[in-house]
């Protein structure tokens, strides 16, 4: 699968989990907050983000697969789940995120991260998502 195929599929999954991003010097533009970015790269001043953010790493991790008959590489995709505060009247959604992830691609494991003291960041996962062929379970 491609990075896009993981975030179109993403985007159907966590329909109801994901925050926004806001745009332009106002936030006068919505979209979805779920982006694919290099690792390090930062999201620019100028978007504002609430509720859950979803970032995925632009290339996969090759990552030993163990079998009976040795070890094979396989893919791996990361991505990592980052709840910031949400709007007025809404719950935090990150661990119904990781869940619904660990249910449509069998084989993910998602581990909760430490937040270092940062007032926008409530807490955080990273996810890692094998890419095996015709390994993504139906929702």
């Amino acid at each position: 699968m491609t990075v896009e195929e993981l975030r179109d599929r993403l985007l159907e999954v966590l329909v109801d989990e994901l925050g926004t991003y806001r745009l332009g010097k106002n936030g006068e533009q919505e979209t979805p907050a779920i982006a694919i970015r290099h690792s390090g790269e930062i999201t620019p001043g100028t978007i504002k983000v609430t509720g859950l953010e979803v970032v995925i790493r632009r290339s996969p991790m090759r990552e030993p697969g163990y079998t009976f008959g040795g070890v094979n590489q396989r893919m791996t995709w990361q991505l990592y789940l980052i709840q910031r505060q949400p709007p007025e009247g809404e719950t935090e959604k990150l661990f119904e995120a990781c869940s619904k992830i660990e249910q449509v691609f069998v084989g993910t494991t998602a581990v909760v991260l430490g937040v270092a003291k940062n007032p926008g960041v409530k807490e955080q996962c990273s996810v890692k998502i094998p890419d095996f062929a015709g390994y993504v379970a139906p929702l």
